[in-house]
């Protein structure tokens, strides 16, 4: 019985159909030009070097590289969330797709699920290569907390990959038989026996069809919610941590919402480039690459909202250190790969797929590689740039990636091209029965988009943008303008103090002409220097009464000659102002404690007393008992969350030896 049974074919597939079909799927796999083993010899190459540039590493350490103690993650780290990103749309997004009965997909749901396995593959690579000594990942073995989010990333990316990979064998299966018995006699040896063990007896009769269909429904329900979170755990290693960039609640969607955007990028770059080596136009048309791209626009869309949400949300409150990451980001080092990031990776590649004129093949590819860039950047900014906040008054450290972090760089991404090559002439890219069963013929394509006479459409836009243009500049300059009186500011402190000693200081503020400003803020900050490095820090805020002065009282924790500030930020009317007053505090430091805040247990210690009062008034017997249970059972819940999942694993194994088991079923 034919693998893939002429009973079964969608409407309008035909003989002649039919053999295009096959021959263009298994011609890559049945010949092997000169062009490939070059291409292959350019690759091995690139990733011969790279494994030079890390045998230095191993031998002198992460010295070699660009990072140091106050940014300890870089261009390894960065690469390790992209490639695990893109890792998400091929199997998550064939998964939603198959639920959802779409049909335009399965020309490319064998490319989206390669993609998914090579990505892994190669991003958890980044994490043992970032830890120099590559012997102690043993560690996370045998002294590996369950509380930990890098046990949870390593336990997270292995279930993923095995998951990934059984859903991208499982389609294979009749595609393995196909090639059996098309190229069995011409193949060589090795082809043959690939193929013989590939399609474990497939036939296609009537029980094997029914547990292949079983164990690739099982493994679609099971792979979207692994692949969420997948990287709503990578993102909880950035979340989990005590930097002020990374201190939002959103990371574990905003992780999740941008590797679907960049995996949908890189499907799309790959299914062109296939397209183009393989002569696949006949059966990747238009109709993949727009539906790809309407996805690709819409997550624009969903990335600009999470992109607003932080950015509003962080600088409306400017807390802590966030400040000197808006400005590093925006104004600052990193000013170029931000706003490429913002204007070329999401802004832009939304304007491609939204215009009808450029919603074409070349529109929709350019569009994702502009997001592909874009999000390789966007992890580069939450690494290096999150990392690069000070902890303390220091002087903001700085990263360069060394030639052995860029060497390893690209030799990631060639090992990536390089198994992609590599599967290409083992296994047919297309997923051959599913296209002739369920798929067909595609159909025409709609006609080109027709321009239309735009003069007073674009008269309009014009002018709307000349209209917000104007009432922008005019905003800023009126502000400015506005702002002419000279403001003077005066200051009184006690010219000495105690450690520790209430300290009550005064500030008046008057106009040019003398005369005072009320409700004025006035904020007293405290000037430090530390290696070299001059910081202020926020004292007290107050506002100025009817006669303009502002009185505040604080604690000095620092002793030695300081210099108080008081500042006025300026309004519409008024300049800003500002000075410094001097005042000597004696006193030893190491006398200062500071009492005030609560003590947090970790993770693996019983809840406080304390914190039992808040949940549930007082302690009780229940609540002592889990309390003394904590630290044994915190595992618990990811062991059966794992267990489940592996068990369905198994279950799919053994819905595959039956088809084995099938083998010999009359049709």
């Amino acid at each position: 019985m034919d693998a893939v049974d002429r009973s079964h074919e969608a409407h309008g597939v035909t003989p002649e159909w039919r053999s295009d079909l096959e021959r263009l799927a298994l011609a890559p796999l049945a010949r092997t030009g000169r062009a490939y083993r070059l291409w292959l010899l350019a690759l091995l190459a690139v990733i011969a070097w790279g494994g030079y540039a890390y045998s230095s590493q191993i031998a002198d350490g992460l010295i070699v590289t660009g990072m140091r103690d106050r940014i300890s993650w870089g261009v390894y780290i960065a690469s390790f969330v992209f490639f695990i990103g893109i890792s998400h749309a091929g199997t998550l997004l064939s998964a939603i797709l198959r639920a959802a009965k779409a049909r335009w997909q399965l020309s490319i749901t064998r490319m989206a699920e390669l993609i998914t396995v090579v990505a892994l593959l190669v991003g958890a690579l980044f994490p043992f290569i970032d830890m120099g000594r590559p012997d102690r990942i043993l560690n996370l073995v045998f002294f590996g907390r369950w509380q930990s989010p890098l046990m949870w990333d390593i336990l997270a990316i292995s279930t993923y990959l095995t998951g990934s990979t059984l859903y991208l064998l499982l389609p294979l299966i009749p595609d393995f038989a196909l090639a059996r018995d098309r190229l069995g006699p011409t193949a060589s040896r090795f082809r043959r026996t690939l193929f013989t063990l590939g399609a474990v007896g497939y036939r296609g009769t009537p029980t094997q069809r029914r547990a292949l269909e079983r164990a690739m429904t099982v493994m679609m329900i099971i792979i979207i919610p692994v692949a969420v979170s997948v990287h709503t755990v990578v993102s909880w290693i950035f979340a989990m941590t005590l930097r002020a960039p990374f201190n939002t609640t959103v990371f574990g969607p905003f992780f999740v919402a941008g590797a679907i955007y960049s995996g949908i990028a890189a499907i799309i770059v790959l299914m062109a480039v296939l397209r183009r080596l393989l002569h696949f136009e006949k059966f990747i048309t238009i109709t993949q690459f727009r539906g790809l791209g309407y996805l690709l626009g819409a997550f624009t869309l969903i990335m600009a909202y999470f992109n607003l949400q932080e950015y509003a949300v962080h600088g409306y409150k400017l807390e802590a250190d966030m400040p000197f990451h808006f400005e590093q980001l925006m104004t600052g080092p990193f000013w170029p790969l931000f706003w490429f990031y913002i204007l070329g990776g999401i802004l832009l590649p939304g304007l491609l797929i939204l215009n009808p004129r450029t919603r074409t093949v070349r529109g929709i590819v350019v569009a994702a590689v502009l997001a592909l860039l874009a999000m390789w950047v966007e992890r580069y900014l939450i690494v290096v740039a999150g990392l690069r906040v000070p902890l303390m008054p220091y002087t903001p450290a700085d990263y360069l990636p060394s030639w052995v972090e860029l060497s390893i760089f690209g030799a990631a991404f060639a090992l990536f091209a390089l198994i992609v090559s590599l599967f290409v002439k083992l296994f047919p890219v297309i997923s051959i029965w599913e296209v002739i069963e369920h798929r067909g013929p595609e159909p025409d394509p709609v006609p080109a988009w027709t321009p239309r006479p735009i003069g007073a459409a674009l008269a309009a836009r014009i002018l709307a943008i000349v209209v917000i243009a104007g009432t922008t500049a005019g905003l800023l300059l009126g502000g400015q303008a506005a702002a002419d009186d000279r403001t003077q500011i005066a200051a009184s402190v006690p010219p000495q103090a105690s450690l520790g000693q209430t300290i009550e200081a005064t500030a008046r503020l008057t106009d040019a002409s003398g005369a005072p400003i009320r409700s004025a803020t006035i904020t007293f900050s405290e000037r430090r220097t530390f290696l070299g490095t001059t910081d202020r820090s926020t004292l007290a805020d107050a506002t100025t009464d009817t006669s303009g002065v502002a009185s505040v009282r604080f604690e000095l924790r620092t002793s030695g000659t300081l210099e108080i500030n008081a500042d006025f930020a300026g309004d519409a009317n008024h300049d800003a102002a500002t000075i410094s007053v001097p005042i000597t505090v004696s006193g030893d430091a190491q006398l200062y404690v500071q009492t005030a805040g609560v003590r947090i247990p970790g993770l693996n210690e019983p809840p406080q007393s304390g914190v039992q009062a808040v949940v549930l008034g007082e302690p009780n017997g229940i609540l002592r008992t889990v309390a003394g249970l904590w630290p044994a059972l915190s595992g618990w819940p990811i062991g059966l969350v794992l267990l489940l999942i592996w068990s369905l694993y198994v279950f799919v194994a053994y819905l595959v030896t039956r088809i084995a088991r099938a083998a010999d079923e009359p049709a």
